[in-house]
């Protein structure tokens, strides 16, 4: 988002979203959703159900990242302690640095059944950055999801034939 960084109260949040998303999905895509989290022992309020079933590609967690969540970033002064949110907690505050980013789209691709893949990448003179790969099951290409303050740094569309190519 554009403006400056809009607070608000954990179940509002995740409400705004649930509002913005819930004409993208029907109720029999909620409804398998729901039963694929509670058969993995995860349970949802239902706002963070029609959140999370809309998201069911990689583009759509990526457009997720990139239109919905701030950067959070819990190093701007050596007073702030660093973070490590939960993707529970990223929908609640609507912030995500990198690895919390990250784990916010490992965990919406799988329980899409998207086999997500980390992967980490180390700078020896930069920051690391943390992509999570996935593998479009119709063209065998790779594109992942990131988040990132930094520009170029974002996700990329499976367009990329190894995972090489696509971290190039």
């Amino acid at each position: 988002p554009s403006e400056g960084i809009v607070r608000l109260a954990p179940n509002d949040q995740v409400k705004y979203f649930a509002d913005l998303y819930s004409r993208a999905v029907n109720p029999v895509k909620i409804a398998w959703f729901k039963a694929r989290c509670v058969g993995r022992g995860l349970h949802f309020s239902d706002d963070e159900l029609i959140v999370l079933a809309a998201l069911d590609t990689p583009d759509q967690v990526q457009n997720f990242l990139n239109l919905q969540l701030y950067y959070n970033n819990d190093h701007a002064s050596v007073d702030l302690e660093e973070t490590a949110m939960p993707p529970r907690r990223v929908l609640q505050t609507g912030l995500a640095h990198c690895f919390e980013g990250a784990m916010f789209a490992y965990a919406v691709n799988y329980l899409h059944g998207h086999n997500p893949r980390l992967v980490l990448l180390e700078a020896s003179q930069d920051s690391e950055h943390n992509l999570v790969v996935c593998r479009d099951a119709r063209t065998g290409l790779y594109g992942c999801n990131a988040h990132s303050r930094f520009p170029g740094l974002d996700g990329r569309r499976a367009e990329h034939a190894t995972i090489r190519a696509l971290a190039e």
